[in-house]
């Protein structure tokens, strides 16, 4: 259980930190990060989460109705975070990386007893890395065009191969 903590936490972290500072940089703003760094990091995270397309799966615990289809109590249901994470009722302009952005918190770490052990340590690490440079690197840019960025995506998560800067 603890190795897979510690290598799941590792590999998140790093995608949605390096994620994260490609968006700020792309976007213009990096600088502007450490105003609200709770709400910046929580955008981030909203849109980074189902990059790899990968589903949950779950099982229903109750009879439901759902969009006029019937899900049985034990039925595999494959939930998509990344659908709640776009739906326009609770994300107005949804695609948007809005850093302002005060709506419904996202479900990134799950819920429940799904609820990753590993959430307030992740969002420390990418709060910490998008701080810092803020605030000591004001100058920071990307090398080349954001296009050019490489992503490595898996089976669990996705995330730049690498991000050149300059500063």
């Amino acid at each position: 259980m603890t190795a897979t903590i510690v290598s799941a936490g590792y590999l998140s972290a790093r995608n949605a930190i390096s994620a994260a500072v490609l968006r700020l940089l792309r976007e213009g703003r990096l600088a502007t990060a450490s105003e609200r760094l709770g709400a910046t990091v929580e955008e981030v995270l909203r849109l980074q989460s189902g990059q790899t397309g990968e589903p949950f799966p779950r099982f229903a615990q109750t009879d439901v109705e759902l969009a006029g289809t019937r899900i049985r109590a034990g039925d595999l249901v494959l939930v998509r975070l990344e659908a709640a994470h776009l739906d326009p009722r609770h994300f107005p302009d949804p695609d948007a990386f809005v850093p302002e952005r005060t709506s419904s918190p996202s479900l990134v770490f799950g819920h429940g007893a799904h609820y990753c052990l590993g959430a307030p340590l992740a969002r420390l690490e990418v709060a910490a890395v998008i701080g810092a440079p803020a605030r000591q690197l004001p100058g920071l840019c990307l090398a080349g065009p954001a296009e050019s960025v490489e992503w490595v995506r898996d089976g669990v998560d996705a995330g730049p191969k690498a991000l050149h800067v300059t500063w």
